[in-house]
């Protein structure tokens, strides 16, 4: 394990750096997320006194999920036990816009001029907690950021935090004294048996066979802005959506589309759509038609080898006879958030602008 380590010594003029930590006195903090790297890349710590004097930050990137814990220490500036608080804060900085909130909710004296930026509320993990720091005694403790708490920020007038439920704050705790365990950033994988691949009546695959797709936490919408060019579209920016962090199931999903093949053997099964896909029983024409029924690809029934579409995904239906399709199989379609995980973030450690990459 690579981990960041950043020395805090609080001293009466701020927070400075050192390249040895003391050796009597010293509390060492290790903080560390459930939260996997499309969540959270970067880090940044504020020290303040107890009575919310800023007196320093430190804010660093991370490299892979193994760089998880980050290490800090604290030394006393007196001869007594002083209480430090740590506001800590992580978020993924290569897909969050960037505002200039970070001191909205926090007084003036822990503005730091250039520094006063945070990512959007909607994604950042912010959480609040003390040390007891003594002169006498070393200690070492610990701090936990939980992805459940993304969105949820800090109030540091009542000091409460978010600690490990959504949209709950409750007020700032001590940071523990247990050691971390190991944090499992992604979900685990599918508990049931998957679906293999079948023949349908007719002796064609059916290419229904599936995929287990691990859950995990991720960043859906986007800060930039797609353009849409085209005969029916402006080429205005389309607005981004606003970001927030989303939990995407443990699922089943299938390897491919579903084919026609597959479609009408649902249909020989039992399967009555809404309404059925417009038919394309004769060859594809090679330019557009006024409807596009020349391009839908559904056949009633097995085309001659020659034009056989049965391994072709079912095209021109609706989202309606797509859903009960789905349902009739034992599944469903999934949702945006879903599409988007399967899409660009499954099984990467970052996000991908495309499905290819």
């Amino acid at each position: 394990m690579v981990a960041v380590r950043l020395t805090f010594v609080l001293l009466a003029a701020g927070l400075a750096s050192c390249s040895t930590p003391p050796t009597v006195g010293y509390t060492t903090v290790d903080i560390s997320t459930d939260a996997p790297l499309r969540v959270a890349n970067r880090v940044r710590i504020d020290a303040f006194a107890d009575d919310w004097t800023w007196e320093g930050t430190r804010e660093s990137a991370i490299a892979t999920d193994a760089s998880w814990p980050i290490s800090l220490t604290i030394a006393p500036n007196t001869s007594n036990t002083t209480r430090r608080w740590l506001r800590i804060r992580a978020w993924n900085d290569g897909v969050v816009a960037v505002t200039n909130t970070m001191a909205d909710n926090y007084p003036a004296a822990s503005r730091t001029g250039s520094n006063e930026t945070q990512p959007s509320r909607a994604v950042i993990m912010d959480r609040l907690a003390f040390v007891d720091v003594s002169a006498d005694n070393s200690a070492h403790v610990a701090i936990v950021l939980y992805r459940a708490c993304a969105g949820t920020e800090s109030d540091w007038s009542a000091r409460t935090t978010c600690v490990d439920t959504a949209g709950v704050r409750v007020p700032a705790p001590a940071a523990a004294s247990d050691a971390l365990e190991p944090l499992q950033h992604d979900g685990r994988d599918c508990q049931t048996p998957l679906q293999p691949d079948r023949l349908g009546a007719e002796g064609t695959p059916l290419y229904n066979d599936q995929v287990c797709i691990p859950g995990g936490a991720f960043v859906v919408g986007a800060r930039r802005a797609l353009a849409m060019k085209s005969s029916i579209e402006t080429d205005d920016d389309l607005p981004a959506l606003e970001p927030r962090v989303f939990e995407a199931p443990t699922m089943r999903a299938d390897r491919y589309e579903v084919t026609v093949g597959r479609w009408r053997d649902a249909v020989a099964r039992g399967f009555s759509p809404p309404s059925a896909p417009r038919e394309g029983n004769s060859t594809f024409a090679n330019e557009m038609t006024g409807n596009g029924q020349a391009f839908c690809t559904y056949t009633s029934k097995a085309l001659p080898a020659k034009n056989n579409r049965d391994a072709f995904a079912v095209t021109c239906l609706t989202g309606e006879s797509a859903a009960a399709f789905c349902k009739f199989e034992g599944g469903d379609l999934p949702s945006d958030e879903e599409w988007e995980w399967l899409a660009s973030s499954s099984g990467r450690a970052t996000a991908t602008l495309f499905p290819w990459g």
